[in-house]
């Protein structure tokens, strides 16, 4: 006999790690000029890139946002 069974998978997209701005898994000098291409208008962040940009989380990436994230990768 045969059963038949249904599933239904759902994706869940993990959140972005805050500062990994290029979705490669880990925050480094790369993010760092990835925001800095955004701030001067040379490159577009998508959805995902803008809130691991927004370092503190005030819905807008600006300048605060970079001094932000030169500290943590300074340490």
């Amino acid at each position: 006999t045969y059963k038949c069974v249904n599933y239904i998978v759902i994706g869940v997209a993990a959140p972005p790690l805050q500062g990994d701005i290029n979705r490669d898994g880990a925050v480094n000098v790369s993010d760092l000029v990835t925001l800095q291409n955004h701030l001067l208008k040379k490159e577009a962040l998508s959805e995902e890139q803008f809130s691991a940009a927004d370092m503190n989380t005030d819905m807008t990436v600006d300048v605060f946002d970079m001094i932000r994230l030169r500290r943590q990768l300074i340490g």
